[in-house]
């Protein structure tokens, strides 16, 4: 059998492609619970958990991003044959209209789906999807699920281009390449240095992609419009209905000056905020982390690379002991070769050699089949929590 690994954009993209090749697709298969019993160009998606009615012999394709997880979830599962979607990708002729999505957001994950699956086979290169850099803590909503930790934040502060600079030169000397960097906060329009700080990336060529993530409640001043038109930036918009108060006009702004963008409903939030100390064994530890969705949102908070946002947060909130082996510290006056050598090194570690981080026994993980809650329910001040440090 062949059976398509993914059922998002990309595997709606392969399918069809398959299909419209004469090659047979019996089965979509994800890791998404809420996906199961959907059908895609008439073929069925099922749930990874019933993947007893496949065999070894069966030949996957892999339609996902993280290609990484899915093959080591593969293999756990016995099986190893598998084609990553870059080698169908590459040749493909593209139906872009056979997804109900824009063509700007298809051709995006497309892109980014082929450039993961082609840097998963040179493992010694230090290559991102995605890193988050966390430009202020402020936020013009106060969600309790915030999953970014933000209603715990009573004193939340703007990190300013000065203090930044320095930061993003050691990192991006650093790296190899980045598919996108994903400006964020709280809201990043708060943080009045946000057009250098968009600069500041957007000048790399290590850098694909410049995202910006906010919440429509501020338009932005008429000074940054240049630097939005900038064909690298894509400004992602999370509609909260009532909350997103200048969202129309955002979006109006936004079309009329011909900026890359994105408006989706908030949704598929889950109750993953809490902050906790569990006390897990080793084993309970790296269950979560495998199974967490979050142990790739890699974060650059205050100096710091972390894996995942809940570790760089819990951290900046003192809300856990000292998480040392969680990240890798980028503040320094200077970037020179040999700070390059130790944060290459040390990222590289955290990449490749953890199976679990200290932060995961303060985390409830957050995974796909998790129960889904209503998003952006406000508070009107800071929610409580332990501070530990």
């Amino acid at each position: 059998m062949n059976i398509v690994f993914g059922a998002g954009v990309v595997g709606k993209i392969i399918t069809k492609h398959l299909l419209d090749n004469n090659i047979n697709v019996d089965y979509i298969c994800d890791n998404n619970i809420e996906k199961n019993g959907e059908v895609i160009f008439g073929v069925n998606v099922i749930h990874t958990s019933k993947a007893g009615i496949f065999s070894s012999s069966d030949t996957f394709y892999i339609a996902v991003a993280d290609i990484e997880d899915i093959v080591k979830q593969l293999h756990v599962l016995g099986f190893d044959d598998w084609i990553s979607s870059s080698e169908v990708l590459n040749n493909a002729d593209i139906d872009y209209e056979s997804v109900v999505e824009s063509y700007e957001f298809v051709d995006y994950a497309v892109n980014s789906c082929k450039l993961c699956h082609d840097n998963y086979v040179t493992p010694e290169k230090i290559f991102f999807r995605s890193v988050d850099l966390i430009i202020t803590e402020k936020c013009s909503l106060k969600c309790k699920d915030c999953s970014n930790l933000m209603q715990y934040y009573t004193a939340p502060v703007n990190y300013e281009i000065d203090e930044l600079s320095p930061i993003l030169d050691l990192f991006l000397s650093s790296v190899d390449e980045i598919n996108e960097f994903r400006v964020i906060g709280g809201e990043p329009f708060v943080n009045k240095d946000i057009g250098q700080i968009l600069i500041k990336i957007m000048d790399s060529d290590k850098v694909g992609r410049v995202v910006i993530y906010t919440n429509g409640t501020i338009i932005p001043r008429p000074h940054l419009i240049p630097i939005l038109k900038d064909k690298k930036v894509l400004m992602l918009i999370t509609d909260y209905g009532d909350l997103s108060k200048n969202t129309d006009k955002l979006e109006d702004m936004i079309i009329d000056n011909e900026i890359n963008y994105y408006r989706a409903p908030a949704q598929n939030w889950t109750d993953c905020s809490s902050i906790t100390k569990h006390n897990r064994s080793t084993i309970e530890q790296e269950d979560i982390f495998t199974r967490c969705c979050c142990k790739n949102l890699f974060t650059i908070q205050d100096g710091k690379f972390y894996r995942c946002p809940f570790s760089s947060h819990i951290d900046k909130l003192k809300a856990s002991e000292s998480l040392s082996n969680d990240y890798v510290a980028l503040s320094c006056h200077e970037t020179s070769n040999d700070e390059v050598t130790r944060v290459r090194s040390e990222i590289h570690d955290l990449l490749r050699n953890r199976t679990y981080l200290e932060s995961c026994d303060y985390c409830d993980g957050r995974f796909l089949e998790d129960e889904k809650i209503v998003p952006g329910i406000q508070t009107k001040i800071p929610l409580e929590y332990v501070k530990v440090r």
